[in-house]
């Protein structure tokens, strides 16, 4: 498709970079074959930007590649993170976009993600799968929104207002919280401690906590039903266990690491009376 062209390669740091324009227009009709309607209009420039690491140093270094590096140096306004195995919905981006327009204290907008349903074939793994994400998309996440944190922007589908993941000038907070929520975050890459490496087994959990608990604004993470995104599922019982064994382990030792600094996120000067009050009862609600 053009997009991975030799004239336009770079190599910095074990990484291939990639930079090329086109018509978006031409892009999107070579991609899907048939002729595409944009929102923005025809004869829009858009630039791609593909890196291809050399050798595998883990997720979380891809992430610092792109949060570090690459948006570092074009500074979007949006930041939109989709797993390989997830399809987003018609206007899912363009409905997440509108949302982060509409409430400018919205740091981070999680999308409705769920397998595809499952064929009366397909058994009891598929099934279960489905079950256990239209749980979360239906009660647990709405829950959470309610009473005052989202536990997680998930790693399938989201995006993060890059406003609040850049470094900004710290009010006196306590010293347990975090300023640098990228910092904060990019501290997995050196995880010593055991608890640190569980939590950083799922680490889409953290970025979130990161942002909302930075000590500097009083962000937020939303949720929105109406942006869909269709993830694949599992195919066998061992890949199951493994992603669930991170997941939960993951979500429990961020859960305990959240009650452990109650003192330090809710008594923190640059917080609000209602802030922290909310904080409160998001902790409880999250034990």
């Amino acid at each position: 498709y053009g997009l991975i062209v030799p004239g336009a390669r770079t190599l910095f740091g074990g990484v291939e970079r990639y930079s090329t324009e086109h018509r978006i227009e031409v892009l999107l009709e070579s991609l899907t074959g048939t002729r595409v309607e944009t929102h923005i209009g025809p004869s829009h420039d858009v630039r791609v930007t593909v890196l291809l690491k050399l050798r595998n140093r883990g997720k979380l270094h891809s992430h610092y590649l792109f949060f570090g590096r690459f948006c570092r140096s074009v500074r979007p306004r949006y930041c939109f993170q989709i797993d390989v195995g997830t399809t987003l919905a018609h206007e899912a981006v363009l409905r997440m976009i509108r949302s982060l327009e509409r409430e400018p204290e919205l740091a981070a907008v999680a999308p409705r993600v769920i397998p595809p349903p499952p064929a009366l074939s397909e058994g009891y793994l598929a099934e279960w799968q489905y079950l256990d994400f239209a749980y979360r998309a239906a009660i647990s996440w709405p829950f959470e929104v309610t009473t005052g944190f989202l536990s997680v922007v998930p790693g399938q589908a989201g995006v993060f207002r890059w406003k609040s993941l850049r470094k900004e000038r710290a009010r006196a907070v306590e010293s347990k919280t975090a300023a640098r929520p990228l910092g904060a975050y990019f501290r997995g890459m050196r995880a010593a401690r055991p608890i640190d490496r569980i939590m950083y087994l799922a680490e889409d959990r953290i970025i979130g906590a990161a942002v909302v608990l930075n000590g500097v604004r009083e962000w937020r993470l939303g949720y929105l039903p109406s942006a869909a995104a269709i993830t694949d599922s599992c195919r066998s019982f061992r890949e199951l266990l493994r992603q669930r064994r991170r997941w939960n382990n993951s979500s429990l030792s961020c859960r305990y690491w959240l009650v452990g600094r109650w003192n330090a996120f809710t008594r923190a000067r640059g917080r609000s009376p209602g802030a922290s009050s909310r904080l409160r009862a998001a902790i409880v609600a999250q034990v």
